[in-house]
């Protein structure tokens, strides 16, 4: 008979982290949609201070890569032609003044929100050198606050006022043939808007399990 190899003894790596449970996943409260509990989960995970890094680590690591465009340039280039997305002083045209002191539904207020992403994507490509182009976008930004995205794993409420979704995505035009029912699964980003500040409705987007 061949000898046969002794089992490997088993040795624990001395830079594996503790096993801690951590707030925001065992706490049911953290998990209910209310933002409140929600910070009160991170902060008791965090702990009574933040671990820092030195601001290079942070640049090197950590931070997007410079963008393919030139920033300065495009910032220009929405602020000509005969209907600038933005004033001289940095504001959105859209928006002449804030939205806390528009006047109307807080949906109308911020219907502006998808000429401006198609503008700027516009100025982007355009001042990007031929590195960036319209087939080359990956999102697309749909705006519609009264209709919630669906899950086809679990029932959820939240109605995001716009989300940035895939543009590479199975399209389903919903029942009543007026829009397209979003999936969260095909959601990158969901936004929410707010007229004013304070608690009210806060909760709009509840936390979406499973993203």
């Amino acid at each position: 008979m061949g000898s046969q190899s002794p089992p490997r003894q088993k040795i624990p790596l001395t830079h594996d982290s503790p096993i801690r449970v951590k707030s925001v996943h065992s706490d049911h409260a953290y998990q209910s949609g209310q933002l409140e509990d929600a910070r009160l989960a991170v902060l008791e995970d965090l702990g009574s201070y933040v671990p820092e890094i030195p601001f290079q680590t942070f640049l090197d690591y950590l931070a997007p890569p410079l963008p393919d465009f030139d920033h300065d340039v495009t910032m220009e280039s929405l602020k000509s032609g005969s209907e600038p997305a933005l004033s001289s002083s940095n504001r959105w045209s859209k928006f002449p003044k804030d939205p806390k002191d528009s006047q109307g539904s807080e949906d109308r207020v911020f219907s502006p929100m998808p000429e401006i992403f198609t503008k700027v994507v516009v100025a982007i490509a355009a001042n990007s050198g031929g590195k960036l182009n319209e087939q080359g976008r990956t999102v697309d930004f749909l705006q519609n606050p009264s209709r919630a995205p669906t899950s086809a794993e679990r029932l959820n409420e939240s109605r995001p006022d716009g989300y940035l979704v895939m543009k590479k995505r199975n399209k389903v035009i919903s029942k009543d043939g007026k829009d397209e029912d979003v999936f969260w699964a095909d959601i990158a980003l969901a936004c929410e808007y707010k007229r004013k500040g304070g608690t009210d409705d806060v909760d709009d987007v509840r936390i979406h399990q499973g993203l």
